[in-house]
Order: structure tokens, then sequence, then C-alpha cells
């Protein structure tokens, strides 16, 4: 490790020791040291009138509880009682801990040994012989750890139920979880650019966020929460006086008091930190502002480009006032700066943006939460990264087929898979040949674990698996959130994302399909998520709990669904007998390009609901065009009034060879309208067939079911399909 004066050194206690100096130094060099800090003369008297909290609530059955949830695997603290000695012990200990934990709270302080951690070096990136490349982790006192939980449900416990935590906080809330974060934060953006707005992001990030909080200033804060008495006491001692010493090696350092921050590992820091940064949205009122920890994501939504920089501008120097504020330091080069918009909405240079005396940098891909998040919010980067971290992970499972095939497995599907699918539900949407890419670093784990030869195709690695394919899992994850959303398990925040159709008929759990422009639309959650779920049957969506929607969902075909644009059949209030007429106005309106052989139209058919008694009349909308076409066709025949059922059955993701009978009023019309020579009609009989190829996949929506039909015709032989 480099010394002050640029030379290295190996020794272990001599790193140890700089290491220690650096951690306990860091706040000092950044904020000042804590005798100059004073207390807030008034944080926010908003909460005068605010119930108080003065006492720490300690029950043995919520002790019980959090031993039985206890990792054997955490890492021990410097008392040397282990987690799987705790757990063990079972609730044979849980009276023990109660009587210490209840003379904590009532002496108003933790045990002194509880307040000395043990500091393990994590390095983060850059040079490995360089100290500020390393961040402490606090390996603490593993009862304390339990002390510590009573004391943060309290806390929360306290703020939630007199709702003095900002709903932009979305750390420690109930329900609440960073995938959640993400499906919000984006769902908005993609909604702002559908309607040709710009939407301006701010990724902030602060400079050794929880070492450089101010116990004095965070005091006064939990103080105006209404976190007062007994409560207060033990806080405060919690906080002051804390010792750490780093170990490297098995020598440690010195020991030293820390006079600055919260605990970096442990359970009750992360909470006071967020109610230290409890204020940084209401303080921003020129941009939305959302909070997961240390993690801050500022955006603003605005209808011009100059508009929205100058907003940004605005909300950047809010910011920095409350930085000075409460002694918070952002990282220069680590804040940047985003925009989304449409493809080419806007040619030209852009306004520079400045946080106190230092230039935001632009980016078109930045690290959000865990996900990679670009410009057009397509997640290409985010799936390139993921399979090059996962392919370095089968490299490391490769290593390992020694061990047994359960232990195997269990080590994929419960260490690796999970770091892979994080997210899935919002970058699931990526281009196919990323989720392709991903699916074959799937199957290679199978053959990893299973010992299956490498020529096996990737479809039959997954079926003698049993393993479910990574589609599979987005499109499960993808109806579980939309089942929660509509029977109102998830938060408030989700509760009119999807809106469901009111139609009285036997089908009145759909949801109303959005009418998409763009891709943003089209890959959104809100979109796909309505496909996913109008393809279910009455049996999944009448179930009552999450636990049974879950069990008629293994038996369910998710293959069915498809979330590529496809032909759409909605109600018309007038009703439309000619079709000729009806297909010349899509290609008109649309511009569908239509490749022919011979090409005719049929007219006079009255497309007929079969699941009704009355006849209703539709018009077809062709929504989108495909730059490809593909390559099996599929036969369908379209007889009149069977013909809204046999749209149910159509394969959606092929291209259409479709047998009709034809109607030769009207084609000459269409052909001419279209600019095309008009072609000579032969004397073919009424039953005489025909071939349209469409240059477009299709989705079909029946009024008033909505919905996307799986079921796929088996295609012709190619001699019969020849005739």
């Amino acid at each position: 490790m480099k010394r002050d004066d640029g030379t290295l050194t190996t020794n272990d206690i001599e790193k140890a020791n700089m290491l220690n100096d650096y951690f306990r130094m860091v706040a000092e060099k950044l904020i000042g040291p804590a005798d100059e800090i004073q207390p807030l003369d008034a944080y926010s008297r908003d909460n005068a009138d605010t119930l108080t909290m003065v006492s720490i609530k300690i029950s043995q059955k919520e002790i019980e509880e959090k031993i039985c949830k206890l990792k054997v695997r955490k890492a021990t603290g410097p008392d040397g009682v282990s987690a799987r000695l705790l757990k063990s012990a079972g609730m044979s200990i849980a009276p023990s801990l109660k009587g210490v934990f209840e003379h904590s709270a009532k002496a108003c302080k933790p045990p002194d040994q509880w307040k000395i951690a043990r500091v393990s070096a994590a390095f983060k990136k850059g040079r490995e012989e360089d100290r500020t490349c390393y961040r402490p982790l606090s390996m603490l006192s593993i009862p304390s750890k339990l002390m510590e939980s009573c004391v943060a449900d309290t806390i929360i416990n306290h703020v939630v139920t007199q709702n003095l935590l900002d709903s932009r906080q979305w750390a420690y809330r109930k329900g609440k979880s960073t995938e959640q974060l993400l499906i919000h934060l984006t769902e908005r953006w993609r909604e702002a650019v559908e309607k040709k707005l710009y939407v301006g992001i701010l990724f902030v990030d602060f400079t050794k966020a929880f070492d450089t909080v101010s116990h004095n200033m965070l005091l006064q804060k939990i103080n105006d929460l209404g976190i007062r008495g007994d409560l207060w006491q033990w806080i405060k001692n919690y906080l002051t006086e804390r010792r750490q010493f780093v170990r490297i090696n098995g020598c440690d350092s010195d020991t030293h008091i820390m006079t600055h921050g919260v605990p970096q590992g442990s359970v009750l820091g992360p909470t006071l930190f967020s109610l230290f940064t409890n204020d940084l949205p209401k303080s921003l009122r020129s941009a939305e502002t959302y909070l997961y920890a240390d993690d801050t994501t500022i955006y603003c939504i605005a209808e011009t480009m100059d508009l929205l920089t100058n907003t940004l501008n605005h909300a950047l120097a809010e910011l920095q006032k409350w930085c000075e504020r409460y002694l918070m330091v952002p990282h220069p080069e680590k804040c940047k700066a985003m925009i989304v918009q449409r493809q080419s909405s806007f040619i030209g240079p852009i306004q520079a943006l400045r946080l106190g005396k230092n230039i935001i940098k632009w980016t078109t891909s930045e690290r959000l939460l865990g996900v990679q998040v670009d410009d057009k919010l397509s997640w290409s980067d985010h799936a390139a990264n993921v399979a090059k971290s996962f392919a370095s992970k089968l490299s490391l499972l490769r290593c390992m087929r020694f061990l047994p095939r359960k232990q195997l497995e269990d080590f994929y599907t419960k260490v690796i898979l999970p770091s892979v699918t994080y997210g899935l539900i919002v970058w699931g949407s990526c281009n196919k040949t990323h989720l392709n890419n991903l699916e074959k670093l799937h199957a290679r784990a199978g053959r990893i674990v299973y010992g299956l030869p490498w020529d096996i195709s990737a479809e039959d690695v997954l079926t003698r698996t049993g393993w479910d394919s990574l589609e599979t899992m987005y499109k499960v994850r993808l109806t579980e959130f939309v089942f929660k959303c509509m029977k109102g398990f998830t938060v408030t925040e989700f509760k009119d994302l999807f809106v469901q159709r009111n139609s009285g008929r036997r089908r009145n759990e759909d949801i109303i399909l959005p009418r998409p422009e763009t891709n943003f639309i089209r890959n959104s959650i809100r979109y796909r998520g309505a496909i996913a779920w109008n393809s279910l049957t009455n049996k999944e969506t009448t179930a009552k709990t999450l636990k049974d929607f879950k069990r008629c969902l293994r038996k369910f075909d998710t293959d069915g669904m498809i979330f590529e644009p496809i032909l759409a059949i909605t109600k018309n209030e007038t009703p439309v007998t000619n079709i000729s007429d009806m297909v010349l106005s899509l290609i008109l309106n649309f511009k569908l390009y239509i490749c022919f052989s011979n090409f005719y139209f049929f007219r006079n058919y009255c497309l007929h609901d079969p699941t009704s008694n009355a006849d209703l009349s539709y018009r077809v909308e062709i929504k989108f065009l495909l730059t490809y076409l593909l390559n099996l066709p599929i036969s369908v025949q379209l007889d009149g009034s069977s013909l809204a059922s046999n749209l149910r059955s159509l394969s959606l993701s092929k291209s259409l060879s479709a047998e009709c009978a034809y109607r030769q009023a009207g084609v000459a019309s269409v052909a001419s309208a279209v600019d095309m020579k008009p072609v000579d009609i032969p004397a073919f009989s009424a039953n005489a067939r025909i071939d349209i190829t469409l240059l477009c996949s299709f989705m079909v929506l029946q009024y008033p079911r909505s919905t996307v039909f799986s079921t796929p015709i088996k295609p012709e032989n190619e001699k019969s399909r020849m005739k």
C-alpha cells in the first residue's frame, strides 16, 4: 500500500494502521472537526405537534423472531459471539437477551463492547495500492445488531405511523424495494417521452456519505421528528465515542475513536442516514427527488431543452444549498446527468450544468440502483454487462464441478442466478438478441451442473433440468406484479398504473391496453403487463391470494404471451361492413406496405363476436410495422362468421399467409389509391383461394375482452400450401 511519501509497504500492521487513519480522518478533512460543528438552530418546526417516541419497545417474541432470521454465515463481531451459536441456542437464549436489552434501554446506552467495530476494508475500484479506493465495513457484535434491530423497528414504526417519512424515500419501507423504485421511475420517464417531452435525470453521489454525517445535526433532526427521551439518549450514546480497528490478514491496527458518521455494516446506521436525508426531497422544489438510502436520483420534465437545462441547474443550486447547510459533499466526478428523449428530437449544444464550482458531465448511460440505465431505456448496456458478468461466474461454476450435483445446483440457483435476474422485470424488455445471449449462458449452466453434452440444444437442456427460461421468469414476474397492482397488494404509487376495463361482461378483469407510438411505451411495464394479464384465463385472474395465483400460473403456458406488435380488433361505434374500404383507410393512414402475388380484398363481411348472442361490428386497426418478414407462414381460413374465432388462433410471432374467399368489387379502387397499377382479375370461382402476405406482426383485441391469442394453428405442409 502506498504511503504518503509515495513509497510502498507490504507490512500488514502498517497497512492496517494506514487504512484506519484514513477512515478516521476522511470526515474531518471534508467537513471539519466535530467540536467545531454547532447544532442546528431550527431544522424544521413543521412537526412541532407530532407525537413523541421516548422509549425502546422490546418483546421476547420479537427477539425470538429475529434469532430465527439470523444468517449463520454472517461475520462474527469483535466479541466472538457468532450468529450460528445464537441460532443453535434457539429460544432458550431469548429471555437472557431480553434482560440485557432492557437493561441497556433503561441505562440509555449500549454496552461499551458493542461500540467497538472490527473494520474490513472493501476494495471498490481503481488502484489497489491506493487507500482511497477502499470503503470501511464494520463487523459488529451480533447481539448488538439484534438490539439495533429493535431500536430501528421502533424508529421506523414511529415515523411511518406519524407520516413523518417522505414518500419519496423508498428505503426501509414495507412493501418497497429497489426494483419497485426502478419501475416507478422508468414508467414515469417513458410516459413523459411518449408525450414528446424531455426528461432530465441527475445521478447524485455523495462523497463518503455515511462517514461524514454530523452527529450533532443528526441528533437535532431526529429530535425534531419526535424521537426524544430515553430513545434519543440511547441513540446519542450509540453514536458517540465509537471505536474501531482495521484487521488485515489477522493483523490488527490501533483502535481509534470515531467522531463522525454512522457505522456501515450496522443495522441502525442506514436507518439513521435515511432520517438525516429525509428533508432533501422537500428542499429541492424545482425537481422530483427520490432516495433509497444514499442513492439519490433527481429528475425533471420539460417541453423544451432550454427549459429542461435551466430547471436542472436550478435543482442543482438547491442541492448545493442543502449540502452546505448539512455538511454533505457531492462527488463532482461521480455526479452525472442524462437526457431521455425521442430519437433525434434535439440537435445542438446542450447547456452546461453546474454544481457549485464543478461542471456535471453528461452521459448516455449510468448505473442506478444496480441497473445500467441508458438514454433510450433500451437496457442494451445493462444486458451486455449482465452477460459479461454471467460468463465469468459460469467459469467459477465450471471449476466447482467436483461438487455433488445438488450442491452445485443450489450454488447456481441461490447465488449466481439471483444476481443475473435482479431487476429482470425492469430490463426484461431489452432487445431479443441480448436476451437470447443470456438464455445461452443459462443453458450452459445447465450443461455444467448436470454434466450434459455440449452439443445438446438449449431447449433440451431446460427440459432435462426442469429449469425455467429467463423469458419465462420475466413473464412470471411481470404477471405477478400486475396481479399485486390489480388486487391492491402493492404500494399506492402503482394503484393507477393499470386501468381495468369496466365492461360489465364476463371478462371484466381485463386491462385497457395503451396505444403506443414509440418503443418507450411499447416496452413499458404498463403496456407489456396489460398484454400478459389479458392473456390469462378467468382461473388465474380471479385468484384471491398471491399464493393461489402463483399456483395457477405454474400450470399456465406463458409462451402465449407475445409482446410484439400485432393486428388489433376493437369495437367500432359505427358498424363497418365494407372491408375493402376499411383496409384502404388503413393503408392511407398507417402507410402499411403489402407484399403480394395476388392482391384482392373481400367486402360485405360483418365480423361476429362468438362469445356474444348479439352481432358486434368491429374495425381492424393495423397498428405497427415490422421491418422483417419471418419465414414460417401460417394458414388461416377466414370464413366470415368465424373470422373472430380464427383470429384468436393466429400464431402471433409469425407472418400470415391467409387463405380467404374474395370479392372482386373494390380491388381496382384499392390498387389505384395506393398508386399501384391495376392487375388483371382472373375469373376465379367464389371459393377460390389467394395468398396475402403481410409485412407486419399482429395483436388481436376483441371487444369486450382484450386478449392476446396464444394457440397457434399448425402450418400446412409445403405440398398442400403450394396447391
